[in-house]
């Protein structure tokens, strides 16, 4: 039977083994008692669970051991594997912007009620990560913090163990204490952020990679999650597939229903057959990551207005434009205007 898109969010078995794992061998470690878990567990890895209890054993953790930065000290203990296919599948792209790619257009097979997108301007590539639950909201600064953070530790493994990113962005406020942050990112820290999000240099996220693992497993773990994200009978996650793959190529290369469609494993006939099905459209999704992104753009400050057009995937200013003003009645000066808030780096 088909999941209501309204039906609380789950994440597969092997996430939570791992992680309660890794906080029993780190409280060894430091000499303190295993912090138990209440949380539901099942034998079988590729199992659902509620994503509410991986996230409240994460924070009850964090909580007992009075760690706030639990989620940090776990994530050089943690490896890919324990995202399964979608670990490995991350883990042998064949470049860096490529394997962030596969991992926002296939999380929904592994973690649902999560954004997870990339983007990419002249300078920098960004990936950025979110549970999207609003009643979750509170029970997310450890899961942040792991991700954010193990991604980075798979980074260095590719790219050297002292490559820095070059921002690093959080949802939640500033701790007390910043510094172990400070001291294990080696890059600027900006808290109160709409998302968690890594941002690199174009440079590095173009590092490609040929290997024999590489040719081996990528198309058998593309194919594999294809196939768990088509047995899930939700048309809802086909269009977060296409999202992903829209975010991470608008502004950088035609975005049409060939090049979607072979993103997500799809004919361009099939895939608009199944976006119908689904009350939506490549040109509708389109529009609306170009909304979301203008006003993300905008937020940020004054932004010219040829920039906003590259970055919209627009050939000309004067239809970034009228967009803006479709959307929301104003001018891109005035749309800045309006959403900016005051976000320092700490």
């Amino acid at each position: 039977m088909a999941r209501s898109s309204e039906a609380e969010p789950r994440v597969r078995s092997s996430v939570l083994h791992s992680v309660t794992a890794a906080t029993r061998d780190w409280a060894v470690a430091q000499g303190r008692a295993p912090a138990s878990t209440h949380a539901p567990a099942s034998d079988d890895l590729y199992a659902w669970i509620p994503l509410r209890d991986y996230l409240a054993f994460f924070e009850g953790a964090a909580q007992r051991h009075d760690e706030p930065n639990l989620g940090l000290e776990l994530c050089r203990r943690f490896q890919p594997s324990a995202l399964g296919p979608l670990g490995v599948l991350f883990s042998t792209a064949s470049s860096i912007a490529d394997g962030f790619a596969h991992l926002s257009a296939f999380l929904g097979a592994w973690q649902e009620g999560t954004d997870a997108i990339c983007e990419q301007d002249k300078a920098l590539f960004s990936w950025s990560y979110r549970v999207r639950a609003r009643n979750l909201r509170g029970l997310r600064r450890q899961d942040a913090l792991f991700t954010i953070g193990a991604t980075i530790c798979w980074l260095r493994l590719r790219l050297g163990p002292h490559w820095h990113p070059s921002e690093i962005h959080f949802e939640d406020s500033a701790p007390d204490d910043v510094s172990p942050l400070r001291q294990f990112f080696k890059a600027p820290i900006y808290f109160g952020q709409e998302t968690n999000r890594i941002l690199i240099d174009n440079d590095d996220a173009g590092t490609t990679f040929r290997d024999a693992a590489s040719a081996v497993f990528f198309p058998f773990m593309q194919r594999h999650l294809s196939d768990l994200m088509e047995d899930r009978g939700l048309p809802a996650f086909l269009v977060e597939r296409v999202q992903a793959a829209v975010a991470a190529r608008l502004g950088t290369e035609p975005v049409t229903l060939a090049t979607i469609g072979k993103a997500v494993g799809l004919a361009e006939r099939t895939l608009q057959r199944k976006l119908a099905l689904s009350g939506t459209s490549l040109r509708a999704i389109v529009r609306d990551e170009r909304e979301r992104r203008a006003r993300e753009l905008c937020a940020r400050g004054q932004v010219p207005v040829a920039r906003l057009a590259e970055q919209l995937g627009y050939a000309e200013a004067s239809s970034a434009c009228r967009g803006i003003k479709a959307w929301t009645g104003a001018t891109s000066a005035e749309l800045g205007r309006n959403l900016m808030n005051g976000v320092s780096e700490v």
